[in-house]
């Protein structure tokens, strides 16, 4: 088993720090960006949302505790009791009841600022992608109406210089545009269909018109909002009017997540493939992460949305050995989704006789053929395509793993018994997740805790 060696770069050293910015225009660059960026708020949701929500608990706990012990029920019905308290009590009583209600209001807001924050980053990765586009292709920039005044050039001082201000004043005239009129423009812009047999199109318009309510109106409907909606077929429900209040629930929140992740990779992939052909391999390799690290993620349903487009609607490709490549990871996102006859449809709709062991292997396993892959990893030996390390994390052999001629198979190739090591993993981020939530128990019980009474008078 090969060994990694990690060098640690001296405090003093004189060496240059490599920045995660490459140093040319890269657009597979700028998509890795943004997809880092959504899924780190696609995370964060559950993860803080158990913290203001066990705050929330814990403040109401605390206030319900101290009103039965210092409260006089004033008013009571099914839902809510009322208390009264008398002084020195009444005091204290005022400052648990305002911390349980910002508790309360924090729980509301946190999934409606990070919607803000989706919309946000989106806008954010339009503009870096045009921007990379533009300097890639600076005939596009060249052709702007966009003039200057011979003042504005003089301060300049230079065509590059000149070049720059055109294009951020480009890039930033696109940005103020509503989000389906920047669409419109990239469209006229670049001579290519970006909405057409998109069907998360309405699902977009909705999120960033509810974007906008959060950011302008708390979330209330606004005669715009079903302006817009209406105008681009958006389906809204009978009691959705002017002055209703949205909100963010868990389902809506995971459906912005896979709107937004999806759009950006889309536009950036038809975009990239339209303007820099040449580039056309670093697309298909840029496509296939995206949707691999899906599948890890067991995000299978956006996983199968993307390979669907990259391989039914995307129909040029680097070579035929990448679009197999995505058929392959489009077989196993729909077995690993429960869709067993789509991923059999998907791999009876190739021809693999020419493939080479590697795609046997991953035939045979989403087949559920164990005992012809078994074979085929005899076939393959410890120095092939498929190594060690590939068994043990590729998702691919997930339930092949579990199974006896997986395991014989691998200690007859490799002369060792099998090491879970995805199980290990797994068990330890768990054990750490578990001391993490209690540690932060621990904390909310002893901010609590501090909480004196009141000194008696």
């Amino acid at each position: 088993m090969s060994e990694e060696i990690i060098e640690a770069v001296p405090e003093d050293s004189d060496d240059e720090v490599a920045s995660d910015s490459p140093e040319s225009p890269s657009v597979g660059h700028e998509v890795d960006d943004f997809v880092r960026r959504i899924e780190s708020l696609a995370g964060t949701l559950p993860r803080v949302m158990f913290a203001v929500q066990s705050e929330a608990r814990g403040a109401s706990e605390r206030f319900n505790d101290y009103a039965a012990k210092f409260g006089t029920v004033a008013a009571q019905d099914e839902h809510v009791i009322t208390y009264s308290f008398k002084p020195p009590y009444d005091v204290r009583a005022a400052q648990l009841s305002e911390r349980e209600k910002r508790a309360g209001v924090a729980s509301e807001l946190l999934p409606t600022v990070l919607v803000l924050a989706l919309v946000g980053q989106f806008d954010a990765f339009v503009g870096r992608l045009l921007r990379v586009l533009f300097l890639l292709r600076p005939e596009l920039i060249e052709a702007s109406e966009r003039s200057l005044t011979f003042s504005q050039l003089m301060d300049l001082g230079s065509i590059e210089a000149a070049r720059e201000y055109v294009l951020e004043k480009e890039i930033e005239t696109v940005l103020r545009k509503s989000h389906p009129d920047q669409f419109t423009w990239m469209e006229n812009k670049f001579k290519i269909e970006l909405r057409k047999g998109l069907p998360s199109w309405k699902t977009f318009v909705e999120l960033t018109e509810r974007r906008n309510l959060f950011a302008h109106t708390n979330g209330i409907v606004s005669d715009q909002y079903l302006i817009n909606c209406r105008e681009h077929e958006v389906e809204i429900p009978a009691d959705c009017i002017r002055g209703t209040e949205l909100a963010v629930d868990p389902d809506y929140f995971r459906n912005a997540y896979s709107c937004m992740l999806e759009l950006g990779v889309k536009l950036s992939q038809v975009l990239w493939r339209k303007l820099i052909p040449e580039e056309l391999e670093n697309a298909d390799d840029s496509l296939n992460e995206v949707a691999y690290s899906l599948i890890i993620a067991k995000r299978y349903e956006l996983a199968v949305e993307l390979l669907d487009f990259g391989c039914c609607v995307l129909k040029k490709h680097s070579s035929e050995q990448k679009r197999k490549v995505l058929q392959i990871n489009r077989a196993q996102a729909y077995k690993w989704m429960g869709d067993e006859g789509a991923s059999l449809k998907v791999l009876e709709s190739e021809d693999w006789s020419a493939c080479g062991l590697d795609f046997q292997l991953a035939i045979a396993v989403l087949k559920d053929e164990f005992d012809v892959a078994a074979e085929i990893m005899r076939s393959i030996g410890d120095n092939g395509d498929v190594n060690e390390t590939a068994y043990q994390e590729w998702p691919l052999f997930q339930e092949f793993r579990k199974s006896e001629e997986f395991l014989a198979a691998f200690e007859q190739v490799f002369g060792e018994p099998f090491f879970h090591l995805e199980q290990a993993l797994r068990e330890s981020e768990l054990a750490k997740q578990r001391e993490a939530l209690e540690a932060l128990k621990s904390t909310l019980d002893e901010d609590l805790d501090e909480e004196a009474e009141p000194a008696q008078q």
